[in-house]
């Protein structure tokens, strides 16, 4: 044991330091083509859908953005100006929105003048052990102390059928429409169902049947609602059918071929007050406007706009294109935004276009001619961005270069490019200058649509005391561009395009470091199945070898895939502490980084230490990457990532920006989180301090990642926990309490 306690002081010493919050930063200023940004490091945008809310309660309808490439929420504050620059990232409201997938829909169910939330949720088990099918699920939105919050009211929305209970089942490629269609006042619901050619209407009977608002009561009054169907992938819409059985599934309709996904965006469009739907589709570039020249009773759809709007611009944008309704440029109008509802081979830069609300024209809407609303003001380089610090020019300021899977062109599948951006600023004070979005002139050897996925890493591997350039693509290959500059980095031609013969399979994304001490540059290579492949510098400083015979493909353990599925696209990034000991943090397709110790006696076999599965405390977005450095000389590190969804963001151990505090959970000065005693030996207290424990959910895990059976009480405001029966060693708490979830370690020292 007394050998045992200074290192397990000295690892509790390293942890805490894992544990500093990290803040995210959003003033580092960034100008891209003359221009300053106004979200720089708000993270891309793919495939959004928006909403608009009231974030602060100001009385102002701020945006909320959940992005279906990324399963993920972005908030912006929304300033009040006429413009469509209006709109300011504000990371500190993430918080506050539950985890979801696929689509999410904001609306006031019950009237309590606070969006709700709908949701696709694919089935499982709930928190309490329930077992529920794939459908809708829904949030009830509230304000506790003056902030948002949002409690489960339903994990799977019903309807009754011939006596039977049933799920309300959206096609989850598309989107539901939440509205109020018959005019009641009550929100229903209109979707294609489960064959996806006609559309089915349930009906909101809550107010008919003397419920309360907050309950959700659902009727299928027919599932050929607008008297409609929709065929193959061309989205061929029919009119004037009618579905057999009346209310039942539109099996068996004429010619009804179903279609892989269909999407459908309900409005009042124009003067009058009845329901229409614009219609889009999986595999198209355009949208179809719906008229409903029946009555809010019974709705009929009476002609199409195949091209919407033929009267204005029509929408085209690859491929499945979604349309929301808010007032973008606070001017009391209802305008509409076009953005892809799915990634996969989508615009990814030029994806939100703004149609405005044109009074009195009979078109009713116009295009802005603005096709990147919201995106033109962000750090955006299309489908995943690979980010790294690099000191390209040798002055001593850590400039920024980005790789990409691709920038989305409808020629090719698409370019993968670097880009480049300067630190002009100094040495205490950082701002980036864009410099080349295609840094060493990498796009030539993607123009033809063969090489994807650049993933770019830096090091000495020549011996020339100049870094090179070491390039890894979605094929899992590297290639190799020597450093031809002087003090300003200079890489002109690929010097060699199969480096060592290495190929790890899929997705490489390699690092250069010396891991093994012998003061020659090591490969660490991320994989798109999650692990990390070590390949050991067994040659000279300037005849460096790899052999792909003697690579360690298990390199500490380390798996960073989920438990459903086996795509893991490790990102990895090595340092030393300020107490010497060498991190390994890896990027993961969850979103999360993890965090190991890393033991150099398990260089060729064996596992390091996880730390952490979630550094950043923070879900940065799928396929996410990571890497540090100190960019103020504050002596606390500065951390830059980027994302599946084409963005940077920024995130420190220093405190920035004082507005941002809002998204670290477990630092607000009103809500807490206290551990003690820690180490503990018979038993420990979790505090929350300003607020109380409810709904708690408690996960306990070891440094390998398993979970730990726990006892434990809850009371009001603490949790006690008995470690009597916890083996000594350090563990990570997980508590979830309502809509808010702390995490902290705790040392069992018996």
């Amino acid at each position: 044991m007394k050998l045992f306690l200074p290192f397990l002081f000295c690892l509790y010493n390293c942890f805490l330091l894992g544990q500093t919050a990290k803040y995210p930063v959003t003033g580092i200023p960034v100008e891209r083509y003359g221009k300053i940004l106004e979200n720089p490091w708000a993270g891309g945008l793919n495939a959004p859908q928006f909403f608009p809310i009231d974030l602060n309660g100001d009385g102002i309808n701020d945006l909320f953005v959940f992005d279906r490439g990324s399963n993920k929420v972005l908030t912006f504050l929304n300033d009040g100006s006429h413009s469509d620059t209006a709109f300011h990232y504000a990371p500190e409201y993430e918080h506050i929105f539950p985890a979801m997938t696929q689509w999410a829909v904001l609306s006031d169910y019950n009237h309590d003048g606070i969006p709700d939330i709908f949701t696709y949720q694919p089935g499982g088990v709930t928190p309490q052990g329930q077992t529920v099918p794939s459908g809708i699920m829904v949030y009830k939105g509230s304000r506790v102390l003056g902030n948002l919050h949002y409690d489960v009211v339903s994990y799977c929305l019903n309807y009754t059928n011939n006596g039977f209970t049933v799920s309300i089942l959206p096609n989850g490629l598309g989107l539901p429409a939440i509205i109020d269609v018959n005019g009641d006042g009550q929100m229903d619901i209109l979707s294609f169902g489960v064959y996806g050619t006609t559309v089915d209407y349930f009906e909101n009977t809550t107010a008919q049947l003397g419920l309360s608002p907050d309950s959700l009561k659902f009727t299928q009054s027919t599932s050929c609602w607008g008297n409609f169907y929709v065929s193959n992938s061309t989205l061929g819409v029919s009119l004037n059918i009618s579905c057999k059985g009346g209310t039942g599934q539109d099996g068996g309709l004429p010619g009804a071929g179903r279609h892989t996904g269909a999407a459908l965006s309900a409005l009042r469009y124009g003067d009058d007050s009845i329901v229409d739907v614009i219609l889009s589709g999986a595999h198209v570039d355009f949208m179809s406007l719906l008229k409903n020249t029946g009555s809010s009773a019974y709705a009929n759809i009476g002609w199409v706009d195949t091209l919407w709007p033929q009267c204005n611009v029509a929408v085209q944008m690859p491929y499945f294109p979604g349309v929301h309704q808010l007032d973008a440029e606070n001017n009391g109008s209802q305008d509409l935004l076009v953005a892809p509802l799915f990634s996969a081979s989508s615009e990814d830069v030029k994806n939100v276009m703004l149609y405005r609300y044109a009074s009195g024209d009979s078109c009713y809407y116009e295009y802005s001619g603005n096709d990147s609303f919201l995106v033109s003001s962000m750090l955006d380089f299309g489908t995943d961005s690979k980010a790294v610090f690099f000191d390209y020019n040798g002055d001593g300021l850590m400039d920024i270069v980005v790789g990409n899977y691709y920038y989305y062109n409808s020629v090719v599948l698409g370019t993968s490019q670097l880009a480049l951006y300067q630190n002009v600023g100094t040495a205490t004070q950082p701002r980036y200058q864009q410099i080349t979005n295609d840094f060493a002139g990498l796009s030539q050897y993607s123009a033809a649509g063969e090489v994807l996925g650049y993933n770019p890493a830096f090091g000495d591997l020549d011996g020339d005391g100049k870094p090179d350039l070491l390039v890894g693509d979605a094929n899992g290959d590297l290639f190799f561009f020597k450093n031809e500059g002087g003090q300003v980095a200079s890489f002109p031609s690929m010097t060699i395009s199969n480096y060592d013969s290495i190929n790890v399979g899929g997705n490489a994304a390699p690092f250069i470091y010396d891991v093994n001490g012998d003061s020659l540059p090591d490969l660490i290579i991320g994989r798109m199945d999650g692990g990390l492949s070590y390949y050991r510098n067994y040659g000279t400083r300037t005849s460096p070898r790899f052999s792909v015979d003697s690579v360690n493909a298990s390199f500490g353990g380390v798996n960073v895939t989920s438990s459903t599925t086996t795509i893991g696209n490790s990102q990895p990034f090595i340092m030393r502490d300020s107490m010497g000991n060498m991190l390994l943090f890896v990027g993961s397709d969850q979103g999360t980084v993890f965090e190991y110790l890393m033991d150099t006696t398990k260089l060729r076999s064996g596992a390091f230490t996880l730390l952490d599965t979630n550094f950043l405390n923070y879900n940065a977005g799928a396929r996410v990457t990571m890497q540090a450095c100190n960019l103020n000389g504050d002596g606390k590190l500065e951390y830059l990532t980027g994302n599946a969804l084409g963005g940077l963001q920024m995130f420190s151990d220093s405190l920035w920006d004082p507005g941002n505090i809002l998204a670290v959970h477990d630092l607000g000065p009103a809500m807490e989180i206290s551990v003690y005693p820690n180490p503990a030996n018979q038993q420990f207290t979790c505090v929350l301090k300003g607020g109380s424990w409810k709904n708690v959910q408690v996960e306990i895990y070891d440094m390998l990642g398993q979970r730990v059976p726990a006892k434990y009480a809850v009371l009001a405001e603490r949790i006690v926990f008995s470690s009597a029966d916890i083996s000594t060693g350090i563990y990570l708490l997980s508590i979830t309490s309502g809509a808010e979830t702390f995490k902290a370690k705790v040392v069992v020292q018996h």
